[in-house]
């Protein structure tokens, strides 16, 4: 997942990144778009004043270590 990440950060849109993810192999794919799901609830409710999750309780709220 780590050279995934690197490969997502290096695109130069939204687009680019979205295409990118629905090419990914279908159990990649909802592994990440499960944890971008996981990680804005997280910030939103962050930016709403709630407690800010830990990392490490985002990545068990997805079900899979992927760290």
């Amino acid at each position: 997942m780590e050279q995934l990440r690197l490969v997502l950060i290096d695109l130069n849109s939204a687009k680019q990144v979205a295409i990118k993810i629905l090419s990914l192999e279908e159990d990649k794919k909802l592994l990440v778009i499960d944890f971008l799901w996981v990680w804005w609830d997280a910030r939103n409710k962050a930016n709403a004043g709630d407690k800010i999750l830990p990392t490490e309780e985002i990545v068990y709220k997805v079900g899979y270590e992927i760290f």
